[in-house]
């Protein structure tokens, strides 16, 4: 990978996590490339993970505000995300 070495995604606070969401939800390939390095599907795997950068930044805000079954619900969502990423961009 390039950008994305030893970084989680879960270690991110909520604004960080958004500012991610934001740079790469719509990423070009050059941007996606610039993230991951070159691989096959590299602009649907930082779909993938600005999407679940939403969903735990979602989910971390619910917490802060006491919501937690809606907090429950986005974690699960980012779990499915984080299991559709091939194994060496997890964390």
């Amino acid at each position: 990978m390039a950008d994305f070495d030893d970084v989680s995604l879960d270690d991110l606070d909520v604004d960080e996590l958004r500012d991610f969401w934001t740079k790469y939800h719509r990423a070009s390939k050059a941007k996606a490339v610039a993230l991951l390095g070159p691989r096959k599907k590299v602009t649907q795997i930082a779909w993938t993970l600005a999407a679940y950068a939403l969903d735990i930044s979602i989910a971390k805000r619910a917490r802060l505000d006491g919501k937690i079954p809606l907090a429950l619900h986005y974690e699960e969502s980012a779990e499915r995300r984080y299991k559709q990423l091939p194994a060496d961009v997890r964390w």
